[in-house]
């Protein structure tokens, strides 16, 4: 597993049975975009005006700041699994002791919980889907690999 989980930090969260993991940049990266979308919104005197180039800048202009890879997980019995999230909540559970085996750390965050609405995702929140490579790229461990190592 060449990537190392010394030192690093990773964040979560849970809403309506979804829970969240993310890296310490990707989590700033919502922060700086979130500061941006306030900016945009803020203070403005039409506020539906602003709310609206507020969310059209949120969703496209600022794409390359989404806050991506979002990783996501939920009991598979739940009516929000799909192919949209990345695992299952024995799967978070796996991770979370690999990531702190490996020396990382966990700490809970406010932040957006993707697909917790209850509804199917649009196509805004499909950009939260994430891929086995991007699990690997962050982690260093496939989703395979680390249910195997961590059985729950």
């Amino acid at each position: 597993m060449g990537i190392k989980l010394q030192g690093r930090t990773f964040f979560t969260n849970i809403h309506n049975s979804v829970s969240v993991i993310v890296d310490e940049l990707t989590y700033n990266d919502g922060l700086k975009r979130s500061a941006i979308y306030r900016c945009l919104v803020g203070g403005h005197p039409n506020v539906s005006y602003a709310r609206n180039q507020g969310t059209i800048a949120f969703n496209k202009g600022l794409n390359h700041l989404s806050g991506v890879p979002v990783f996501t997980f939920t009991d598979t019995r739940s009516e929000l699994t799909g192919p949209w999230v990345t695992g299952s909540s024995a799967l978070l559970e796996s991770l979370w002791r690999y990531i702190e085996d490996e020396g990382g750390q966990i700490g809970m965050r406010p932040m957006f919980v993707p697909f917790s609405n209850g509804a199917q995702p649009d196509a805004d929140a499909l950009r939260f889907v994430t891929t086995e490579r991007q699990f690997l790229e962050t982690f260093g461990i496939t989703t395979e690999q680390v249910s195997a190592r961590y059985p729950c």
